[in-house]
């Protein structure tokens, strides 16, 4: 019995151990050496040498950018434990807690992918020709100037198909196909076919519809489109 409680108190020892170090960077500081930039812990003890030109601190993750121009510059993410996990030309954090990768090829032209926090790679560089806006948990993607959407696991919800789509808006995603208007649902299922030449977000469970590109007539539609006032 008494052997089992030392063993069980020595796993939950290296248990605690190892969830206290993965908050390293929850109590780390930016330091400087001749305008370099790198991060110490709390003890002062240093977790990343000062060799960036650059460096963004947040509480589970850290981007450290070395270089001067296009040819050269690379973005270093550093997880929780203070360990580098990803490196490429560019690096990204999103609002919704994955991040944006580019491989860039001038100044002016780039491929993107998407990784987790620790480095996963969630979707390969050069699969989309762009990554874009992340809203309500999907992500936008442009393959040969048309769009898409994407969940956080890299998973594709809507194929590049579309000519615009917008951020969700009242549990709906305003589209244009060609040059008409419609809606899909948040699973990236069509609600209400594009029809419209002319169309807005929902909000508070209708939205307006146009009878023309100007709308210079227009009339509010609800979720199924079932038209409900002029």
């Amino acid at each position: 019995m008494k052997k089992n409680l030392i063993t069980l108190f020595l796993i939950a020892f290296g248990f605690l151990s190892n969830a206290q170090k993965t908050n390293v960077l929850a109590t780390a500081k930016i330091f400087s050496v001749k305008d370099m930039y790198g991060l110490k812990d709390k003890n002062g003890k240093i977790i990343v040498a000062a060799i960036y030109g650059d460096m963004q601190l947040k509480s589970n993750y850290a981007l450290a950018i070395k270089g001067t121009n296009i040819s050269n510059i690379t973005t270093t993410l550093f997880d929780s434990t203070g360990k580098a996990v990803a490196q490429y030309s560019n690096i990204s954090v999103m609002d919704c807690g994955v991040a944006k990768i580019t491989k860039s090829k001038s100044i002016d032209e780039g491929v993107d992918g998407l990784i987790d926090l620790t480095g996963k790679i969630l979707v390969p560089l050069g699969k989309y020709d762009n990554i874009k806006d992340c809203s309500e948990g999907l992500i936008q993607v442009e393959k040969n100037k048309k769009y898409g959407l994407i969940d956080l696991t890299g998973k594709v919800i809507v194929e590049p198909f579309y000519t615009l789509i917008r951020n969700p808006s009242d549990g709906m995603i305003l589209v244009v196909d060609g040059i008409l208007y419609g809606y899909l649902n948040m699973k990236g299922e069509v609600a209400i076919n594009p029809q419209y030449p002319k169309a807005y977000d929902f909000s508070n469970g209708t939205a307006k519809v146009c009878y023309d590109i100007n709308c210079t007539d227009s009339y509010t539609i609800d979720k199924t489109g079932k038209k409900v006032s002029r």
